[in-house]
């Protein structure tokens, strides 16, 4: 039986549009505070996956050279 119901599910997903570079590992701890159940990082991510969502990682800007100083 699954764990979660479709209300956490639309809960998650929206914990994850308004963040959308948090890890699952954050968004499992978030899921957990609300909803006083523990779930895996890999259920966060299929639960996810399953909705078209995935990870975005923030691209990190470069040091400044030399020449740039």
């Amino acid at each position: 039986p699954k764990i979660y119901t479709d209300r956490d599910e639309r809960n998650l997903i929206n914990l994850c549009k308004k963040d959308r570079t948090k890890s699952s590992a954050v968004l499992a701890n978030e899921w957990e505070l609300e909803n006083d159940r523990k779930a895996s990082a890999s259920l966060i991510r299929r639960i996810l996956y399953q909705n078209k969502l995935e990870y975005k990682a923030a691209v990190r800007k470069p040091r400044l050279s030399k020449e740039h100083k």
